[in-house]
């Protein structure tokens, strides 16, 4: 069964699955012109980068790229022991 989950800093925005899907959420976004433009649910293209894949993601007219391995790995996974990890 898929369980979809918020991805943390990208709240209301965007959901990752345990198998690895992202979706992005449904809203409504005021253009310059201060017209609504509505935006549907969809669920997005992973890109494949030497054999990993990523998705990127946009926030405040900003773009940034994650590793979806990483992005389910923080919603699904405990870290009870607060290991770090290198962010690419």
């Amino acid at each position: 069964m898929e369980e979809w989950r918020a991805i943390k800093g990208y709240e209301g925005l965007y959901e990752i699955s345990n198998m690895g899907r992202i979706k992005s959420l449904k809203r409504v976004i005021k253009n310059t012109k201060g017209y609504n433009r509505e935006f549907p649910e969809v669920i997005r293209n992973p890109i494949n980068v030497h054999g990993y894949l990523y998705c990127n993601l946009y926030k405040e007219n900003r773009e940034k790229r994650f590793a979806i391995h990483r992005l389910v790995a923080e919603a699904f996974l405990s870290n009870e022991e607060e290991k770090h990890f290198l962010k690419a």
